[in-house]
């Protein structure tokens, strides 16, 4: 039911469209039949229906958007609403319907627009295509410096193996000989007992014998010399077969020992034969990683050198429309009679060919020298090649785009042949206070960043005639320019401190990027503003330092004898935001810090309550006189702890006004003010 209205005759509650067209058309009531009825607008059930939580009717095609019912015709109104899926005309005479959020994309395909935003598409463009390269860029250094680490890895992994291995051999060899040497010593003292045994026993036997013969010498002298004989034949074959069977043990363990030794050396060829080939699989699987990682660089570059071929064939073709635009546009202006816009369109024409090939140049030279400090640093030996071509390639582009841009001057000259008497500088700038473009200087030289005539004081270089308004947003917008940077804006003066003459270079190269990219930066806006002679002059640093904080590309600051407060912001909608909402604070009423203003509109504060000043300080009481019998005391502190009989609160039944004290006094009470506040509603 939309607007619900209802019935004198029966009360009954329909809907407008179904009850006017009813009543318009002389009809009976439907429900009682009455003939004569008249109806109104209920408004608490239409706000009530109104009030209701609905989905945009386009959430089946991805809009998230729910909010109030009367908020739905604002959200989906398709001239100035927020849905980005309600269809859209293009406004430049475009047949091709699109929806809201895709006017980017439309705007990129559309044949319809004006010079300049062409020309802001293809500045677009070109952004985009920087920004992939640089992406592109620090993948392959990252990629690069992943793979230089991994290779310094595998080498030093090898390196440690081979190592390893050495050591091994070496020690094995070592342990091989100590158990040889120990082995053979064993061996040599077995036999030297071996024979110190026989050589007991022998002393034994001849200490018997000798008895025997003693004994048996008185017996028989024959006996004597046939068992000396026989003893002798005995011992002497005991000594030989002693011999055999020592030498047959020695040649055993000299033929176990060979081959124990033999079967080392085979398994210690064996673990070389191992390790070789281990290497030589380390080796080729570092070779493939290498021709893999070639062939994605070089895949890598042709991607490149397509895109850029891209670039430059759609350059070429927004060229040549712009050229055919151009010309047509002049042709019908120059039938026309206003030639004074004739002559303005041609000198921005110019003035845009100008800065955009200024612009080119010298984001293409800052690329360039990006790209040569970050090779050089890295590895020299193996992305030389890729620079080289990176290099040549964007030079290229740079001749080509200059020359297409000297074609299309001439083309514009050839056009206007009669006119170009009466060119004049028609051109203007719409912003606050530019400030001047200066490049920076060393000791107050006219050749800009390049001049070495500059003081210096040991490993410190000076710049002089800088601008002041720069000078003051550097801090703010490079904090790491701080650390090695001393800044004097009122002296348009920097100087740069180093230890060393790389850091000196480093920090001097730094400084000189920074400042052209916002001197050079088309935002860059500066003004002023006046303080109110109400406004407290304490108040305004604590006000600034908020400022500060919350806009990141703005500087403030104060002059306190001129009352003015100056602004300096690398973007332009920064700057009118921060201005305006500076300009408001400073006029509010609050910050005028006088109690003798009437805020709730009941009457007029008495002569004695003007200029008194209400203390911030915690704890602090003032009593301001409001009238001849009246008087007010003003105290910073917390309600919750005050001594106070009665509470005068404007709020309702559940204590949530925006005053806040009732809302206060509930939560200190844990909800035991709500509950006695019910309780009294009730009774009374």
């Amino acid at each position: 039911m939309k607007e619900p209205h209802i019935v004198t005759c029966c009360c009954n509650k329909m809907c407008r469209d179904c009850i006017q067209r009813v009543h318009h058309s002389s009809q009976p009531c439907p429900t009682c039949r009455e003939p004569n009825f008249s109806i109104f607008l209920e408004k608490r059930l239409n706000s009530e229906i109104l009030d209701l939580k609905v989905r945009c009717t386009h959430h089946n095609n991805g809009c998230e958007w729910v909010g109030e019912l009367r908020d739905l015709k604002k959200h989906t109104n398709p001239v100035d609403g927020s849905c980005g899926f309600v269809q859209v005309k293009c406004p430049f005479g475009c047949p091709v319907p699109y929806l809201r959020k895709d006017t980017i994309d439309h705007e990129s395909v559309c044949t319809n627009l004006p010079p300049e935003k062409q020309i802001k598409r293809t500045m677009r463009i070109t952004d985009q295509f920087k920004e992939e390269l640089q992406a592109t860029l620090s993948q392959f250094q990252e990629l690069y410096k992943s793979e230089s680490a991994r290779v310094n890895e595998l080498t030093t992994q090898l390196e440690d193996t081979k190592e390893k291995m050495k050591s091994q051999f070496e020690a094995e060899k070592k342990q091989l000989l100590e158990e040889s040497k120990q082995q053979i010593a064993l061996l040599t003292q077995e036999l030297k007992m071996k024979n110190e045994e026989h050589q007991q026993q022998m002393m034994q036997l001849q200490q018997e014998s000798k008895k025997k013969q003693k004994e048996i010498l008185e017996a028989s002298n024959k006996q004597l010399a046939e068992l000396k004989e026989k003893m002798e034949k005995q011992h002497q074959r005991q000594l030989t077969d002693i011999k055999d069977k020592m030498s047959i043990e020695l040649k055993e363990l000299l033929e176990e020992s060979k081959q124990q030794i033999t079967m080392l050396t085979q398994e210690m060829k064996m673990k070389n034969e191992e390790h070789q080939q281990q290497m030589m699989q380390l080796q080729q699987e570092f070779k493939k990683k290498e021709k893999e990682r070639s062939e994605a660089v070089n895949k890598h570059l042709a991607e490149l050198k397509e895109k850029e071929k891209q670039m430059k064939k759609q350059h070429q073709k927004e060229l040549i429309d712009i050229k055919d635009k151009l010309s047509t546009e002049l042709k019908e202006l120059y039938h026309d009679e206003h030639k004074q816009r004739m002559e303005e369109s041609k000198e921005q024409s110019k003035n845009i060919h100008q800065e955009l090939k200024q612009h080119y140049d010298e984001e293409y030279q800052q690329q360039l020298k990006e790209a040569k400090r970050t090779l050089e640093l890295e590895k020299r030996k193996q992305l030389e090649e890729v620079r080289i071509v990176l290099a040549a390639e964007k030079e290229k582009l740079i001749t080509e785009y200059v020359e297409e841009c000297k074609k299309a001057t001439a083309v514009i000259q050839t056009n206007l042949p009669h006119h170009a008497q009466h060119n004049q500088a028609m051109h203007t700038h719409n912003t606050v206070n530019p400030v001047p473009e200066q490049v920076p200087h060393e000791g107050g030289s006219n050749e800009g960043a390049a001049a070495t005539g500059g003081s210096s004081a040991g490993d410190g270089k000076t710049f002089t005639g800088l601008s002041k308004d720069v000078l003051l947003l550097m801090p703010k917008v490079r904090e790491d320019c701080s650390k090695n940077m001393q800044f004097f804006p009122e002296e348009g003066k920097a100087i740069i401190i180093a230890s060393s003459e790389e850091e000196r270079e480093q920090c001097v190269m730094q400084f000189q990027n920074t400042y052209q990219e916002i001197i050079k930066n088309r935002q860059l806006k500066s003004g002023s503003l006046e303080i109110p002679p109400a406004f407290q002059i304490e108040n305004m640093f604590g006000l600034l330092d908020e400022f500060e904080a919350k806009y990141s590309q703005c500087h403030f600051s104060c002059d306190q004898k001129a009352r003015v407060v100056r602004i300096v912001s690398m973007s332009s909608r920064q700057f009118d935001q921060a201005k305006k909402l500076l300009g408001d604070r400073l006029t509010r009423e609050k910050w005028e810090e006088k109690t003798g203003k009437n805020k709730g509109g009941g009457g007029k504060p008495g002569k004695e309550a003007m200029g008194f000043k209400i203390s911030t300080r915690p704890g602090s009481s003032e009593v301001l006189s409001l009238n001849k019998n009246r008087k007010l005391t003003v105290k910073q502190g917390n309600l919750v702890e005050e001594d106070a009989e009665i509470i005068v609160n404007a709020a309702n039944g559940q204590l949530k006004h925006a005053g806040g004290v009732a809302l206060a006094l509930n939560k200190a009470t844990n909800g035991e003010l709500q509950k006695l506040s019910d309780v009294y509603t009730r009774n009374y």
